[in-house]
């Protein structure tokens, strides 16, 4: 743990990560363990996915199962090769497809990357609308 968060413990509350479900408010959330040294995906009831950083791994996939909004990160395109953990943006479209996800957004998109060829190759496998996350962004979730 970084020495900040022990040695100012009026200004910290430190709390650990652990799978399964917990309750924000009324939210049921749900963490994953995935393949991305100490990252968590975190799945909000049945609306909201998110995949942090991760290579395809099997805990994501059941996390996002039933899902219906896929919160994906594109680190790359297929031709790139499989990233070490990362995705690329048609992982995140298969993903949304096996997941059966009514809506992909991507995001941790770098500058330097073709953001439209990730675009592409996310959505010609992800059976869903697909759209780029930026700055602002806005998604009215809801459960009908």
């Amino acid at each position: 743990m970084p020495e900040v968060l022990t040695t100012n413990p009026d200004c910290w509350t430190v709390a650990f990560a652990a799978p399964g479900p917990a309750k924000v408010g009324t939210l049921t959330v749900r963490l994953a363990r995935v393949v991305h040294g100490e990252c968590w995906a975190t799945r909000v009831g049945d609306e909201l996915c998110f995949t942090a950083d991760t290579e395809p791994c099997q805990a994501l996939d059941e996390l996002a199962a039933g899902c219906s909004v896929i919160l994906a990160e594109a680190s790359g395109l297929d031709a790139d090769g499989p990233m070490k953990g990362h995705l690329t943006a048609g992982d995140a479209g298969r993903l949304a497809a096996r997941s059966g996800g009514r809506l992909l957004i991507l995001t941790h998109l770098r500058a330097w990357q073709d953001h439209r060829e990730l675009l592409a190759e996310a959505a010609s496998q992800s059976g869903c609308p697909t759209v780029l996350a930026h700055p602002g962004m806005r998604i009215a979730l809801s459960s009908g």
